[in-house]
């Protein structure tokens, strides 16, 4: 058994458990646990390297790489009113 197989099926479970009025559950951009298999799960939700960042930091950061940002996910995606 691989090292990350007890997270996969610790965030399966919870996963299964979410009511359906959940705004995770109910949002229809959020598929990749259910259409990529583990991979979309560990991506999605268990990646050890993933992190937060402020629109600032992430201009910041893209510019320092020597790149523009030239578009981002629209918000209404996240709206927990809209979902």
């Amino acid at each position: 058994m691989n090292r990350i197989a007890p997270e996969l099926d610790l965030a399966r479970r919870l996963l299964k458990q979410l009511p359906a009025s959940n705004w995770f559950a109910r949002n229809p951009f959020l598929r990749d646990h259910l259409n990529v298999g583990d991979a979309g799960v560990y991506d999605l939700l268990l990646h050890s390297q993933d992190r937060a960042y402020t629109v600032p930091e992430l201009i910041e950061l893209v510019g320092s790489a020597g790149l523009a940002i030239t578009g981002l996910i629209e918000p209404w995606r996240y709206d927990r009113e809209l979902i």
